[in-house]
């Protein structure tokens, strides 16, 4: 590793926006991603070569419910939370929050007539 100049006059020594993170020396930035159909997403000024965290979710980032009423309030907020990155998320969550159910939440649902599940389970907000 090549020891570094403290910062001078000569513009070759001032900081630029990629000091200092690996992988990033002499990238120069590409035009800014857009999402599908020309909308802009607000993800989209992220270099996906750099190094970044994955916003990817998964189905065990659904917290669980044991059906009680205690911690009801709690939980309908966190799943809130998840149901606002996005319309697809807040749709696929009226399908996926039955499986995050335990013990006799679980059994509610599970007892309620098929025909209710296929009403309740459309989305975030039918559940």
């Amino acid at each position: 590793m090549t020891p570094r100049r403290p910062y001078g006059g000569d513009p070759d020594d001032e900081p630029s926006d990629n000091d200092g993170f690996p992988g990033n020396k002499n990238r120069k930035e590409g035009p800014r991603s857009k999402s599908p159909r020309g909308t802009s997403s607000p993800y989209s000024h992220f270099d996906s070569r750099e190094l970044h965290f994955d916003l990817k979710l998964k189905t065990t980032d659904i917290p669980t419910w044991d059906g009680n009423p205690g911690t009801l309030t709690r939980w309908i907020l966190k799943v809130n939370t998840l149901a606002s990155r996005g319309r697809t998320v807040y749709t696929q969550l009226g399908q996926l929050v039955p499986a995050r159910l335990e013990k006799d939440a679980e059994q509610w649902f599970w007892s309620l007539p098929i025909k209710y599940h296929q009403n309740i389970t459309e989305s975030w907000k039918t559940f």
